[in-house]
């Protein structure tokens, strides 16, 4: 189970087209206590799909953004929050 909260946001980040060395590009927000890397490692043990997860603290997140994070800036242009 992962520690998401519905007031939380996760997105799907989508580039170009789909073709068959394609990842999912996901972002997630969660009240994680893990380092980052073993974040990363524990989202990847849930699924066979080609994932490529990032996972931030609430915290973290927002610090980024304060920071104006220019991955998280088109995260938050581009992305889809599901």
């Amino acid at each position: 189970m992962l520690p998401h909260r519905e007031n939380l946001p996760l997105w799907l980040l989508c580039r170009g087209e789909i073709h068959e060395g394609s990842d999912i590009d996901l972002i997630i927000v969660g009240d994680f206590r893990e380092r980052f890397f073993e974040r990363i490692g524990r989202i990847l043990e849930l699924t066979d799909l080609p994932v490529e997860p990032l996972v931030y603290t609430p915290e973290e997140f927002e610090a980024m953004k304060a920071s104006k994070n220019p991955f998280i800036e088109e995260v938050l242009r581009t992305g889809i929050e599901l």
